[in-house]
């Protein structure tokens, strides 16, 4: 097929501009009968490719694997991609004391409920902890928790172990707001929580004891 009639449908162009609000929508029909909708960002003519912006990644589309191009929108949708959440598994989702792993604690109250809440909202959520999620599948899948992946998101595909998302929840994550003063002293004083909570029992049983002392 030619390339005029490839994208006769879109009124091809040499370029088009990268301003979202400008964007075409379109799906793409492969000579393999494979259809990939995206944003058409670029029909490069000279270099025989066309630039297809898809989930916030771009991607390169040779004209000799494309069959025809079909618009579906003059516009592009401002936003392609579901907002991601990565959570840590332990002492996020699950109670944890430091030194108790591979034992898997009890689950963080309301953390269920939330993880709900997001998914009706659209988000994806994904689990990111050091455990394999041949660990944590039987406990999410016994306690009901929503999710999508696990140390995983295929949806955006990164070169290193790190996943990509908008927001990432850990208990021993820091949120850095561009002081680095504050940072320091939040190092400084950095303690997860539950462990602040194996602090504040001790100093119960403690008080307690020492009342029974005095007593006696």
């Amino acid at each position: 097929m030619k390339l005029c009639e490839c994208l006769s449908e879109v009124e091809a162009v040499r370029h088009l501009d990268l301003q979202k609000e400008e964007l075409k929508h379109v799906a793409i029909t492969l000579v393999d009968g494979t259809e990939v909708t995206g944003n058409l960002v670029a029909n490069k003519q000279r270099e025989g490719r066309l630039v297809l912006l898809k989930e916030s990644k771009t991607y390169s589309v040779s004209f000799d694997v494309v069959e025809s191009v079909k618009l579906l929108s003059e516009n592009a949708p401002t936003d392609t991609h579901d907002k991601t959440i990565a959570f840590d598994f332990d002492g996020v989702l699950a109670k944890y004391k430091s030194g108790q792993y591979p034992e898997i604690g009890e689950p963080v109250d309301g953390m269920k409920e939330f993880l709900d809440q997001l998914k009706e909202e659209g988000w994806k959520v994904i689990i990111f902890t050091c455990r394999g999620a041949s660990e944590v599948e039987p406990w999410l899948a016994q306690h009901g928790f929503s999710y999508d992946y696990i140390n995983e998101n295929p949806d955006m595909p990164t070169v290193s172990p790190k996943i990509a998302a908008d927001i990432y929840v850990d208990d021993r994550g820091v949120c850095f707001t561009g002081d680095i003063e504050s940072l320091k002293q939040t190092v400084e004083d950095f303690e997860p929580w539950g462990n602040k909570d194996v602090d504040s029992e001790e100093d119960v049983e403690e008080d307690s004891t020492e009342e029974e002392t005095e007593n006696d």
